[in-house]
């Protein structure tokens, strides 16, 4: 059909046939026929949905009237509801009656009637809350499910009784006060056996004393309490606990447990770790770990005494010991530490008058040496004590060929610790001075030195050789 939805279409354009030019500049009848035939077709497709239309507007007249006969047959039947309805309305105004008179009405046993009942069979038969001065012998239950505003008793005044509060926990039993009200267990008068509990947001008595207030002490907040001695063991356990002790406009610290056991001494104030104890029973303080002390000083746990002492100690101002001294100043001198009290009584000590001067010792045996902090530059104190020797005769070695074997150097330093700027035109060589003597060189830590200590001997000895060579040229 020539219909596109509700638009008509034609199938033929006069217009653009005539001015396509020859050969169809004149309409052909055919085509004034075809464009004919589809004006038809569309009169009549909308002759025939006009007559559909009308059809239709015919049947819902018809159904509009018979739901108005229902209607009204309806409310006037007998077994319609409404009618039912308008039975029982009726039917109540009897008992109403008779309710006006003093009795009551409620559904029977069965639940298939009305029945009367007088006031008394009524109290009885629920088991009503008395009025003032009555008694209530029955038991009052409360069967709610649980929400977020179950109230069991709303005693007016914003104070109720609630089973719980949340809607989470059925096990609760909540007495709900007022912003500013209280609510007090125990009697009015308070001298029974019961104590009298008046418990606020703010304060807590009993029997009207102040067990605490806000203002003195809240358990919620703080502890504040003078003069108290605590007795018996405090247990606090919680996951990485923290203790903080501050005085106001001074000072800060605190002290916490990690989780992996260590304890850590905090200086709040400057945000600073000043101490801190591992599990291992290694002891770090202000950056540096004592464990590291222990070693520079051979102190293991073989050891028989486990003492670090103040410098100032009474005992010879020990610093570090163990089954003897170690360390220590001597005479409480810090410019004179010791190092290991000697089997006579003595000690081996140095002296520095320097300030921050610092220095090594090394004892050998028969000698001690010193090494400065701007290297192994450090000097040989021979000890030639005659009652330290056991002398066999004069020397009968010669020195000079010796000496002759020597070789010198030119060099410059090239460690670390070293001065690598100075050129030292003629040096030893340590290993080759062990070449040609071995005890004319010692170690000092990973190096060896020259050891003037017995180069010096040789060197006399020698010149004492050349100076009788000269004088037997000279007698010549």
């Amino acid at each position: 059909m020539p219909f596109t939805g509700n638009n008509f279409v034609r199938n033929q354009n006069f217009v653009s046939d005539r001015n396509a030019g020859p050969p169809d500049d004149l309409i052909s009848a055919d085509k004034v026929d075809n464009e004919l035939d589809n004006i038809a077709d569309g009169l009549t497709t909308v002759k025939t949905a006009a007559a559909t239309a009308d059809s239709k507007a015919v049947t819902a007249e018809a159904r509009a009237v018979q739901a108005e006969v229902n209607i009204r047959d309806g409310v006037e039947a007998g077994a319609n509801t409404l009618a039912k309805l308008l039975a029982m309305v009726r039917g109540w105004f009897p008992v109403l009656a008779i309710g006006i008179a003093g009795r009551y009405m409620r559904v029977n046993a069965a639940g298939t009637a009305w029945e009367s009942r007088t006031p008394a069979q009524t109290r009885a038969d629920v088991g009503a809350l008395a009025a003032a001065g009555d008694t209530m012998t029955g038991l009052l239950t409360f069967n709610k499910a649980l929400s977020s505003s179950n109230m069991l008793a709303d005693l007016m005044q914003g104070y109720g009784v609630y089973s719980d509060n949340t809607g989470i926990n059925g096990n609760r039993l909540w007495l709900n006060a007022p912003n500013g009200g209280q609510i007090i267990i125990g009697p009015r008068a308070g001298a029974d056996s019961l104590a009298q509990v008046n418990i606020k947001a703010t304060s807590a008595q009993v029997n009207g004393s102040a067990i605490w207030t806000e203002a003195t002490f809240n358990p919620a907040t703080k502890v504040n309490v003078t003069g108290g001695v605590l007795t018996g063991n405090l247990l606090v356990s919680k996951v990485d606990p923290k203790y903080q002790l501050t005085y106001p406009g001074a000072r800060s610290w605190s002290f916490d447990i990690h989780h992996t056991g260590r304890l850590r001494i905090v200086d709040e104030t400057a945000v600073v770790d000043r101490a801190v104890f591992e599990t291992s029973g290694n002891v770090w303080l202000n950056g540096r770990w004592l464990s590291d002390v222990y070693a520079a000083v051979d102190y293991a746990g073989t050891r028989s005494n486990d003492a670090w002492t103040k410098a100032d100690d009474a005992q010879n101002n020990r610093i570090v010991r163990d089954s003897v001294d170690i360390g220590g100043l001597f005479g409480g001198d810090r410019y004179r530490p010791f190092f290991r009290k000697s089997s006579d009584g003595t000690y081996t000590h140095m002296i520095s008058t320097v300030l921050n001067q610092v220095f090594a010792v090394n004892r050998k045996s028969g000698y001690i040496e010193f090494n400065s902090d701007i290297g192994i530059v450090g000097c040989n104190y021979f000890v030639s004590d005659e009652r330290a020797k056991q002398v066999h005769g004069p020397a009968t070695k010669a020195a000079l060929p010796v000496i002759d074997a020597l070789s010198f150097i030119d060099f410059n330093y090239s460690a670390d610790g070293f001065d690598k700027n100075t050129r030292h035109e003629i040096g030893f060589s340590a290993q080759k001075l062990q070449a040609a003597e071995p005890t004319f060189v010692t170690e000092i830590g990973e190096y060896l030195s020259p050891n003037p200590a017995t180069l010096l001997p040789y060197l006399a000895k020698a010149v004492q050789e050349l100076s009788a060579r000269v004088r037997q040229l000279e007698s010549r």
